[in-house]
């Protein structure tokens, strides 16, 4: 069940049926830190050809909460913000220290990225889309237009059925461009201290690993040079933070694989 929240007595009131709308059909532009401290700018995204899936909820609120594991579920699989679609969580008020707080307590870690009320400059996002209740999450196409003004109910299955309406699909585990590389796989996964990367490729070339935070952080960048047939390469995981990591395999400037690294120590 959503909460109303009205702005001019702070009042909450519970509804069921009531579809919460933000009012507008177009975008507005805003710019947002995130709780790694990257800037975010919402239309730089949709200039990028992504769509985005904004998140507008409160660190206090208890549905917000209840749904935070499915956002983090649709984040995931469709490519941790690398791919066609781009998860945004934008708070209302709250500190960065009370969404961390939020994301422990809800099952939200390593998730999506997430703008605080006030040091992340969520509250400015929340005044120029006004929405009424919490959670409201809008969906926006890459040309600006708010194609969803409100997706509630909200869980995975029903984010899956919306954005395949849409022809946005699911990032498989690992995505392969086969005129590049035929094969790879990293083992051990999870890793430790370290991990070997196997890269099947048809020819001799240049290549250059970057491995990602889930943030969007560039975590290093290691030029190889790939030999014809099965390359071995050993990563270096042990200044690593446990959680998970996103390896691009980049041949002549564009994208060959990308594989999802995770560390536990």
């Amino acid at each position: 069940m959503k909460r109303i929240c009205t702005l001019v007595f702070a009042l909450f009131l519970s509804f069921g049926s009531l579809q919460a709308q933000i009012g507008l059909t177009d975008a507005e532009d805003f710019t947002v830190t995130d709780l790694e401290g990257n800037e975010i700018n919402l239309f730089s995204i949709l200039d990028g050809g992504q769509w985005v899936m904004v998140d507008f909820f409160a660190y206090w609120c208890g549905p917000c909460c209840g749904i935070a594991p499915d956002l983090k579920e649709i984040y995931e699989e469709y490519g941790f913000n690398e791919e066609s679609l781009y998860v945004l969580s934008v708070e209302l008020e709250g500190t960065d220290a009370q969404c961390h707080t939020f994301d422990a307590n809800c099952g939200a870690e390593d998730g999506q990225p997430t703008a605080s009320g006030i040091e992340g400059n969520g509250a400015a996002a929340h005044a120029l889309y006004n929405p009424v209740a919490f959670p409201t999450i809008i969906l926006i196409q890459p040309d600006g237009q708010i194609v969803n003004q409100d997706i509630w109910p909200f869980n995975a299955d029903i984010a899956r059925e919306l954005l395949s309406s849409h022809g946005i699909e699911a990032m498989a585990s690992n995505t392969l461009d086969v005129d590049l590389v035929q094969d790879v796989c990293l083992t051990p996964n999870p890793a430790q201290a370290s991990t070997v990367l196997s890269i099947t490729s048809a020819s001799q070339t240049k290549s250059t690993l970057e491995v990602y935070s889930l943030s969007g952080q560039k975590m290093d960048a290691i030029p190889v040079t790939l030999q014809s047939g099965i390359n071995e390469i050993t990563l270096d995981t042990e200044a690593y933070q446990n959680g998970a990591y996103i390896i691009h395999v980049n041949i002549n400037a564009q994208k060959a694989a990308t594989l999802k690294m995770l560390i536990e120590k």
